[in-house]
């Protein structure tokens, strides 16, 4: 049951109480049947005994005779017109005749009579002889309040009851296809009434610190459990909407303020490295730390504002023009590890970004390609189109990425065990990598195994 979904749960229930409620409908119409069958044979036999012991049957002296009725019928034809067997015995016990199947020495007939005679009332009873099964009657026979003899009449049952196993096993088979009728009735209309929750489940799939201006639209009476829970979630959302809102001014805020005192600060470390060369080491190491700070205020300050898509600004740029530009930027870097670059890329190869968006992501991409790639390596950039769409390819040598840190590495902030010893860094430029691709629906994918180096593919819609 727990590898089931709710709604397939919610099926399954649906269609085992309709099952139950079919089988004890069934069970109370089979016995309630049955039991209506035997009372009416057993009324039937019990009017048949008056019509015998008045038409058919007379008592001369201690003696009994059998007559003909008005229409000089006898006993045999009527007892075989109405398939009904019988055997009459005197007062003592002893058969004086039978009709059909029944045997006047049978035990079982032999017992009843006894008894009945013995305590002066008729019976009602179930009996098998000959392979057949019939609903009997035991009845005296009186003449002026005196008993000359008694009958026993019988009706064979087995016709009936084969019926009975018959609608039995049609209701049991009419039951099964009910069940996989009901699960899938059921499944559907759990379906439908759970369709809000699936809407909701697919907006909280698309919901980010970024995309929190998503809502569920549902309709129906104010006081339905799934509506409310509705209204709920989107009051959630215009919560988090609005912390994420004061988040976001307070880190432009914050960073915005310190820009200024800290570029005064380097401004005044330059004069200061001027007016005492012997300090201008520690001065530049000093600098060197703000220069950091500075580019962590400029990567917040982005990340900040950086959630929505001016769709006017977007135009064609040209791949390889933006990677020649930020390799020329890391060309310094690139000949102080002695790093060799391989640049594969058609000269028509355009992308739909603008050119400051892509030249944030490939400098975050190529540098961190350069910083964590051993001396003598090669990094490879390579683009193409494959079936309309721009593929980019950033790859490298380098100490590479564990499995299990790969799915945190566009988180802020994170930084990997191995990342931390061979450089520093804040975590961020991964973190808007993925940020910009999701900004115009890029997708990206990380391959990389530790020691084997790292590969970031891009694929522009």
């Amino acid at each position: 049951m727990q590898q089931l979904t709710t709604r397939q749960k919610t099926g399954l229930i649906f269609g085992l109480y309709f099952f139950c409620f079919l089988v004890l409908l069934c069970g109370l119409f089979f016995t309630s049947s049955r039991l209506a069958m035997v009372y009416q044979i057993r009324k039937d036999l019990t009017l048949e005994v008056g019509e015998i012991s008045n038409e058919y049957l007379s008592l001369e002296g201690t003696f009994l005779t059998f007559s003909k009725d008005e229409t000089g019928e006898t006993l045999r034809d009527h007892l075989f017109n109405d398939n009904v067997s019988a055997v009459i015995y005197n007062r003592y016990g002893n058969p004086v005749k039978d009709f059909g199947p029944f045997s006047q020495n049978n035990p079982q007939l032999l017992t009843m009579i006894k008894k009945a005679l013995e305590t002066e009332k008729p019976s009602l009873t179930t009996l098998k002889t000959n392979n057949q099964t019939f609903v009997t009657v035991v009845t005296l026979l009186k003449n002026k309040g005196q008993t000359f003899g008694a009958i026993v009449l019988g009706k064979p049952v087995d016709d009936l009851y084969q019926v009975g196993q018959l609608t039995m096993l049609v209701l049991i088979v009419v039951g099964g296809v009910s069940l996989m009728g009901s699960f899938g009735l059921g499944y559907l209309l759990s379906g439908w009434a759970m369709a809000p929750i699936s809407r909701m489940s697919k907006v909280v799939n698309r919901i980010d610190l970024d995309k929190l201006d998503q809502r569920v639209e549902v309709k129906g009476n104010e006081k339905d459990e799934v509506v409310v829970l509705a209204k709920r979630f989107n009051q959630m959302l215009e919560r988090l909407t609005l912390m994420a809102q004061k988040q976001k001014d307070f880190v432009a805020n914050a960073s915005h303020e310190l820009k200024t005192p800290l570029t005064k600060a380097i401004l005044s470390l330059d004069l200061l490295g001027e007016k005492s060369p012997k300090n201008k080491a520690e001065t530049e190491r000093i600098k060197a730390d703000l220069f950091a700070l500075n580019d962590l205020l400029e990567q917040l300050l982005f990340l900040s504002k950086a959630s929505k898509l001016d769709r006017i600004m977007i135009k064609q740029v040209n791949m390889k023009v933006i990677v020649q530009v930020v390799m020329d930027k890391y060309r310094k870097e690139l000949g102080n590890k002695n790093l060799k670059c391989r640049l594969k890329i058609p000269e028509d190869l355009v992308v739909n970004m603008t050119s400051k968006h892509l030249e944030i992501v490939l400098s975050n991409l190529i540098s961190n390609a350069i910083k964590y790639s051993p001396a003598e390596k090669t990094i490879t950039i390579k683009g193409y189109k494959k079936e309309e769409r721009v593929f980019l390819e950033i790859s490298d040598q380098g100490i590479g990425i564990k499995k299990a840190d790969i799915k945190h590495i566009f988180e802020r902030f994170f930084r990997t065990n191995e990342g931390r010893k061979v450089n520093k860094g804040n975590g961020l430029g991964l973190a808007i990598v993925k940020q910009v691709c999701d900004l115009y629906k890029v997708k990206l994918e990380v391959f990389s195994r530790l020691s084997g180096g790292t590969k970031f593919v891009m694929e522009f819609s």
